[in-house]
C-alpha cells in the first residue's frame, strides 16, 4: 500500500524541481484504484496536456509558450496535491476532521456569505430600538445565530480547497468592506492565515498582503501583515508570483519598518515561559512578602490580624507597600519591553469547555460572545466583568480566560475581598501617559502575537498542525527565509543583528549572518561577525577583525569595548589598556571602565598607576565590591599580601564570590600564613577542582616562590581536609 504522506512529499518535490512527469507518476501511485479520489479528473488532464506538448516539440514546432504552459501545468499540479492532502486531512487527521464536522457543508457561495454577514450587522443597530427585556432576549438569540456560523465559516475556510481568482477577489473585497462587523473581519483574515500556513495557497497569500495594503482598520491591517508574513512559502523560485509581491512591498519604507518591529516582537513573545519563570521565583514572592497574604497551608491567606506587627514595626506598612509597588513596577518594565507577561499565569485556564471551539482562540475579545453567558450570569455584576477586562495589556484570549474563571469562583471569593476589587478603577499596568500607544501597530502586533502564542503552544491538538514560535521553524525566524534576498533586506538584517547581539541571543544571530554571505554589509557586518567570534571563543579572529575596522577610521564606543575584550583574552593587554583609556575618557565616572582600565594598566607594569587610581575608587566607593575586589587583586599581584589579605577579609563578610575565596586563600598563602591559606581555600565551593584555579593563576604564584610541587601539596591538603 502507498504510503500517502511519503508520496506526497516526493511528488511536490518533484514539482519544486521542475519534473513534471515524476510528480505525474508519483500522483498515479495514490490515484491507482481510487479514481473518486478529488482532482483525478485534473490529474488525467494535466498528463494529457504534456503528452501533447511533448509530441508537438518532437515534431518540430515552434511555440513560444512552452515555457508558460509547462509552468502552468506545474502549479496546477501543486493544486492538485494541495486539495488531494486537504481532503485525506479531513478523513484521517481528527484536527482537520473536527473542522470538516463543525463546518457542515456550509453554503459558502459568495451571496450567501456576504448576506450573512451584513444582515448581522443591520439586525444589530437594530437592537438598540427594542425595550430592555426585549433587546436582551433578541441579542442572546442574534449573537447565538452568529456565532454557529462563524465557527463553521471559519472552519469552511481553514479547510478550504486552493481558491480561484473569484475566491480571491471576493474575500479581500470582503475584508475591507464597511458592511461588515470589525470583529468578524479579523476572525476571517484568521482563518485564511491558518489555512494557509498549514497548505499553502498563493492565492490566499496575496488576498492577506492586499488587505494588509489596502485595510483602514489598524488591527485588521497588523493580523493581515502577520498572516502575510507567517505563512510566505519558502520555494521562491516555484512561487514567483509570491516573491515579486514580496518585493514590491519591501520597498516601502514603513513596511520594512514593521517587518523588522514584528521579528523582534516575536523573539520576545517566544521568551514567555522564561519571563514567567522570573515573575513566579522572582516577582510574586517579594509581592507576598510585602502584602499581607502569605502562602499558608490552606492557601492565600490574611495575616493583617497579627496584632504585634504595629508594635513591633511601626514603618510596616510604608514598607510593605514599597515593595509591592517596585514589585509592579519591574512588571511594568518587563511589559514596557515587550515581555508576555500573562502567559504563564493563564496557561493553565485554557481548559474551559469555550478552547474546545477552533475559532475562540483567534476570536477579538467582546462581553456579548455567547460562550461568556454563563459565567457573565454568575457574576452578575457587569461593572466587575468590565473592570477586569478593562487591562489594556492582557491579550483577548487571556480576558476569555478572566471572564470563565471569575464565573467559575466568584461564589467562592469572600464578601470583603469582593467589594475591594468592585470599588478598584481598573487593573491596568500602563500609566496615563501609556495609554495612548495601545491603538498604536506595535502594540496591536504584540496583543495578536500573544494570541497566537497561546494557541500554538497550549491548543490540544496543536501537533496535527504545523507549528510556529519554535526556534526550528523557519516562518518563526523569517528574516532568514529566501524571500528577504532584496537589497533592501540586507540594511533589515543588520538592524536586526544588532538587537540580536544586545540581548544576547547568539544562536539566532548565527543564523542570521549565514544568510549575509557575499553581501556587503560594510563595517556593521564586520562588526557582528567579529562579536560572534568573540562569544565562540576565536579570540584572534576576532581581534583582526576588529584591528581592520580601526585601521579604517571606525572607532565607535561599542568597538572600543569589543576591541578591548578580545585584546585582553589574546594577552594583548597594551592594546587593551589604550581602548580602555578611551572609554573612560568617554564615561570618566564609569567605575566599571575605570577598574577594566586599571587591570589592563597592571598587566603592562603600570602598578603605581593602577594602585593609585585604584585607592582613589575605594576612598570614593567604599563599599563597592567589585572596587574591593579589584584593589585587593592589584595589591596581590604588586606583592603587597597584606595588604591585599585586609581587602579580602572585609569582602568575605560580605556577599562573597567563589573566586573570592581563593584569591583570600592566595593572600595568606604568599604571607606564608599556610594554615590561614588551608582554611580559606576550604570555603572555595568546588574543592576538588581546586588545583585548576591554581594552574590559571600560576604566573602569580611562581612569581611569588610557589611552585607546581606546593601546588599540588596544597590542593591535596584541600582534599584531605574535606573527606575528613
Amino acid at each position: 500500500m502507498v504510503k500517502f504522506d511519503e508520496t506526497i512529499r516526493s511528488a511536490t518535490h518533484a514539482i519544486y524541481d521542475g519534473c513534471l512527469k515524476e510528480a505525474v507518476r508519483l500522483l498515479r501511485l495514490i490515484y491507482d484504484g481510487h479514481p473518486s479520489l478529488i482532482g483525478f479528473e485534473d490529474l488525467e488532464r494535466v498528463s494529457r496536456d504534456y503528452v501533447t506538448m511533448r509530441k508537438f516539440m518532437l515534431k518540430g514546432y515552434e511555440d513560444p509558450q512552452r515555457e508558460q504552459l509547462y509552468d502552468r501545468l506545474l502549479h496546477d499540479l501543486y493544486r492538485i496535491i494541495a486539495n488531494l492532502v486537504i481532503s485525506w486531512r479531513c478523513k484521517n487527521i481528527e484536527a482537520y476532521a473536527l473542522a470538516y464536522h463543525t463546518d457542515n457543508h456550509l453554503n459558502r457561495s459568495h451571496d450567501f456569505i456576504k448576506t450573512v454577514l451584513e444582515l448581522f450587522v443591520s439586525d444589530e443597530s437594530l437592537l438598540s430600538l427594542k425595550d430592555s427585556h426585549e433587546q436582551k432576549q433578541a441579542a442572546e438569540s442574534l449573537y447565538n445565530r452568529h456565532q454557529t456560523f462563524m465557527e463553521r465559516l471559519f472552519c469552511a475556510l481553514f479547510i478550504s480547497l486552493q481558491w480561484t481568482d473569484a475566491d480571491q477577489s471576493f474575500f479581500e473585497n470582503l475584508l475591507i468592506s464597511p458592511l461588515i462587523s470589525r470583529e468578524d473581519a479579523l476572525l476571517i483574515t484568521s482563518a485564511l492565515m491558518l489555512a494557509t500556513l498549514n497548505v499553502y495557497d498563493e492565492r490566499k497569500w496575496v488576498a492577506l498582503t492586499n488587505v494588509y495594503l489596502r485595510a483602514s482598520d489598524g488591527q485588521l491591517r497588523q493580523r493581515a501583515l502577520i498572516g502575510w508574513v507567517l505563512t510566505s512559502h519558502p520555494q521562491t523560485d516555484f512561487f514567483k508570483k509570491q516573491q515579486a509581491i514580496f518585493d514590491s512591498l519591501l520597498m516601502n519604507a514603513n513596511t520594512r519598518s514593521e517587518l523588522l518591529e514584528l521579528q523582534k516582537q516575536i523573539f520576545f513573545c517566544m521568551n514567555a515561559e522564561k519571563d514567567n519563570a522570573t515573575i513566579r521565583k522572582d516577582i510574586i514572592p517579594d509581592m507576598m512578602k510585602g502584602s499581607y497574604l502569605h502562602m499558608g497551608q490552606f492557601g492565600i491567606e490574611d495575616k493583617s490580624e497579627n496584632d504585634l506587627t504595629d508594635l513591633l514595626h511601626p514603618n510596616a506598612d510604608e514598607e510593605n507597600m514599597e515593595k509591592v509597588e517596585k514589585s509592579i513596577e519591574r512588571m511594568r518594565e518587563m511589559e514596557k519591553k515587550g515581555s508576555d507577561i500573562y502567559f504563564g499565569g493563564f496557561a493553565k485556564m485554557k481548559s474551559f469547555p469555550f478552547f474546545h471551539v477552533l475559532s475562540n482562540w483567534f476570536a477579538a475579545f467582546n462581553l456579548h460572545h455567547p460562550g461568556l453567558y454563563e459565567a457573565q450570569r454568575k457574576v452578575g455584576d457587569g461593572q466587575l466583568l468590565n473592570t477586569l477586562v478593562s487591562q489594556k495589556t492582557m491579550c483577548a484570549s487571556d480576558k476569555f480566560s478572566l471572564v470563565l474563571a471569575m464565573g467559575k469562583v466568584i461564589d467562592h471569593i469572600p464578601a470583603n475581598l469582593l467589594e475591594a476589587m468592585k470599588a478598584v478603577k481598573d487593573f491596568d499596568l500602563l500609566s496615563q501617559e501609556e495609554t495612548g500607544r495601545v491603538d498604536s501597530p506595535t502594540f496591536v502586533r504584540r496583543m495578536y502575537l500573544q494570541d497566537l502564542y497561546r494557541f500554538f503552544r497550549l491548543w490540544p491538538k496543536r501537533t496535527q498542525i504545523a507549528t510556529l514560535f519554535t526556534d526550528q521553524d523557519d516562518r518563526t525566524f523569517f528574516l532568514c527565509m529566501p524571500l528577504f534576498r532584496h537589497e533592501d533586506s540586507a540594511t533589515l538584517k543588520l538592524q536586526l543583528g544588532s538587537f540580536l547581539l544586545r540581548h544576547g541571543m547568539y544562536d539566532r544571530l548565527h543564523r542570521l549572518l549565514a544568510t549575509m554571505d557575499g553581501v556587503d554589509g560594510g563595517q556593521q557586518l564586520d562588526f557582528l561577525r567579529g562579536c560572534l567570534c568573540l562569544h565562540d571563543g576565536k579570540y584572534k579572529l576576532a581581534l583582526d577583525r576588529f584591528q581592520t575596522l580601526m585601521a579604517n577610521g571606525h572607532e565607535s564606543v561599542a568597538l572600543l569595548r569589543a576591541t578591548a575584550k578580545a585584546a585582553l583574552r589574546t594577552g594583548n593587554y597594551l592594546m587593551a589598556y589604550n581602548c580602555f583609556n578611551k572609554l573612560k575618557s568617554l564615561e570618566p565616572n564609569n567605575i566599571r571602565l575605570n577598574l577594566n582600565t586599571c587591570l589592563a594598566a597592571l598587566k603592562i607594569g603600570k602598578v603605581k598607576e593602577t594602585l593609585n587610581r585604584l585607592f582613589e575608587l575605594y576612598y570614593k566607593f567604599p563599599d563597592d565590591l567589585n572596587v574591593q575586589r579589584v584593589l585587593a587583586w592589584s595589591l596581590l599581584n604588586s606583592k603587597n599580601p597584606s595588604k591585599a589579605l585586609q581587602v579580602y577579609e572585609k569582602l568575605l563578610t560580605t556577599k562573597p564570590e567563589a573566586e573570592d575565596f581563593i584569591n583570600a586563600g592566595y593572600a595568606h598563602w604568599l604571607s606564608g600564613d599556610f594554615a590561614g591559606a588551608l582554611k580559606t581555600f576550604n570555603l572555595y565551593p568546588d574543592p576538588p577542582h581546586i588545583i585548576e584555579e591554581f594552574e590559571k593563576d600560576k604566573e602569580l604564584l611562581l612569581q611569588n616562590g610557589i611552585s607546581k610541587t606546593d601546588f599540588t601539596l596544597m590542593a591535596d591538603a584541600v582534599d584531605e581536609e574535606q573527606q575528613s
